[in-house]
């Protein structure tokens, strides 16, 4: 009841964005003298395998959904779908790592890019989970917001 038809394969391998790494753009080619910390979030995966919810049933498509209904109900389900930004632009040039992935993008305007992460685009359409739009919505201003694709 839970296996994917390939369709619903195709679109969570576009969904999937990886490990979420970055440079620090305002700290290239700098040497920091002193001791430097490093993080690993690896060790933090078993816990949120036990500790977080996931989806237990097959994604099923939502007609009309709004990215405020995802927004709103994020907390309780899992969605996956196209979002499409206009005008869309980080909110503070000092974020160290912004969350739109240029290599993940299926279409793009006039995007500003640092270190394959985008800065500033005219458009972006790109596949997302609740998650990421969370962040998204958290770290840019956009103009226009669209969903299309959506399931959950």
């Amino acid at each position: 009841r839970q296996a994917l038809d390939f369709d619903q394969y195709m679109e969570m391998l576009q969904v999937f964005h990886g490990g979420y790494t970055h440079a620090n753009r305002w700290y290239i080619g700098d040497t920091i003298e002193g001791e430097i910390d490093c993080y690993d979030f690896a060790s933090s995966y078993p816990f949120c395998m036990l500790a977080c919810k996931f989806p237990m049933e097959k994604f099923t498509p939502i007609e009309n959904c709004s990215w405020q209904f995802i927004l709103n109900n994020k907390d309780d389900y899992a969605f996956a779908f196209k979002f499409i930004a206009t005008n869309i632009e980080l909110k503070s040039d000092r974020e160290p790592m912004p969350a739109l992935q240029f290599s993940k993008c299926e279409k793009t305007v006039n995007a500003i890019l640092d270190n394959g992460r985008i800065l500033a685009a005219n458009y972006v359409e790109i596949y997302l989970s609740e998650m990421d739009l969370a962040v998204i919505m958290d770290q840019y201003t956009i103009k226009g917001k669209h969903i299309c694709s959506c399931s959950g």
